[in-house]
């Protein structure tokens, strides 16, 4: 991928730093930034509903020029003082150019807990020139959120699952399957306060599905002493055979035996799905899953027809799977989502019968259905597969609101 100037197009959403870190019950949120730096965030507030949780601090250029640790470390007690104690944690973002600058947030940090000694005080850095370091916003917003959570001695029999930022539905093979030898599936999307959120910490194995969640939900586990298992959302009937069985490893169960009705659903739905589209072509954008390269190889593998990869950023984990692809299949058409020249491309194409996964590939390409898909939102398992094929059928069977499907996505915070 090129290092260039970036274009964002309006289907570009999903979820940010800011937005991540309201999932986290009882929390507020206090942005110290230039003017500049918090319209979108407020806009995004707005539309995603929480502007209620938080604020914003407004530094002005006097304020950079000398230095604002005290004008932080005023704000966030003026807003503590508006919010009367309602709440458990406050998390204090700054913007990309307190990299720079250099402000003291430990020291901040450790003011404001020795003042409010019941409530928990994060840091959290949205920085767009760290995205592409090691250390990206994401990954570091969560490293702050995992640190919420106590190192627990006593364990529940339960599961974590880390990074999926949608619970679960309850169809869900996995909570069923867990449910069936008495474990609980314990979900951060699922929590109402911050007593159940702290469960988290006592789980005894740990899913990470998001590549951004590994390092904190890693450290976690390796504080409480549990096993944690990297296994992003795969469509692949092989691949969740294969998590399957190392999460029967890790809690001394097998589960091969219960997978084999879960199969055969799957593959009936496969069938049916590759009956119904046909030469359909289909296009897949990254903003409608995590890994578009090993769904386009899945997808092919599988029969159908795939056009097209768009993509912001090519992932570590999907090298390989894009590797294969290039011989496998090397008439896929790789579109980079950020590059300039994508400002012309819905100007300049008629709708076309495709069908996209992911609003972002619809809105470039012009397609004439769209499967609504976000991020692999509560994606997972053989239930997340067959509910693909499903979402597949129906949206090929009729012509998308693109501009509807755009609004409700919401801007990327």
């Amino acid at each position: 991928m090129k290092e260039s100037l970036h274009y964002c197009s309006p289907a570009h959403g999903g979820w940010g730093p800011i937005r991540m870190t309201q999932l986290v019950p009882e929390s507020q949120l206090l942005f110290c930034c230039p003017s500049a730096c918090f319209r979108h965030g407020a806009l995004g507030a707005f539309q995603h509903g929480y502007k209620n949780r938080m604020a914003y601090l407004y530094l002005t250029r006097e304020d950079i020029i000398r230095g604002y640790d005290d004008i932080l470390l005023e704000g966030a007690e003026e807003y503590l003082c508006r919010l009367e104690g309602r709440l458990k944690v406050l998390f204090l973002f700054v913007s990309c150019l307190d990299d720079f600058i250099g402000t003291d947030l430990e020291a901040i940090l450790a003011e404001l807990s020795e003042r409010h000694p019941d409530i928990m005080f994060r840091a959290c850095h949205m920085n767009p020139i760290a995205a592409d370091t090691k250390l990206p916003p994401l990954v570091t917003a969560y490293q702050s959120m995992m640190s919420l959570l106590p190192i627990a001695e006593t364990k529940h029999r339960a599961v974590g699952l880390f990074g999926n930022n949608v619970k679960l539905p309850e169809s869900s093979d996995l909570r069923l399957l867990l449910s069936r030898i008495g474990e609980e599936l314990i979900e951060l999307p699922d929590m109402e306060d911050f007593a159940s959120f702290q469960r988290l910490g006592a789980v005894r194995a740990a899913i990470i599905t998001e590549p951004y969640a590994k390092p904190g939900a890693s450290r976690l586990a390796e504080r409480n002493r549990i096993p944690a298992l990297f296994q992003p959302v795969s469509y692949s009937l092989s691949e969740i055979k294969q998590n399957y069985e190392a999460l029967g490893q890790a809690l001394g169960h097998d589960f091969s035996g219960e997978l084999i009705d879960w199969e055969e659903k799957a593959k009936a739905e496969i069938a049916k799905t590759r009956e119904a589209l046909g030469e359909l072509p289909l296009l897949i954008s990254d903003s409608a899953v995590r890994r578009p390269f090993a769904l386009a190889e899945t997808l092919h593998a599988y029969g159908f027809c795939v056009r097209e990869v768009s993509l912001s950023k090519l992932l570590p984990i999907e090298r390989e799977a894009k590797t294969r692809l290039s011989e496998s299949l090397p008439s896929l058409r790789i579109r980079e989502a950020l590059a300039p020249e994508r400002t012309l491309d819905y100007a300049q194409q008629e709708r076309s019968d495709t069908l996209a996964i992911g609003s972002e590939v619809a809105y470039y390409a012009g397609s004439r259905h769209l499967l609504d898909l976000a991020s692999d939102e509560g994606m997972y398992g053989y239930d997340g597969l067959i509910r693909l094929m499903r979402s597949l059928r129906e949206s090929a069977a009729e012509e998308a609101d693109l501009r509807t499907s755009i609004e409700a996505y919401g801007g990327i915070v």
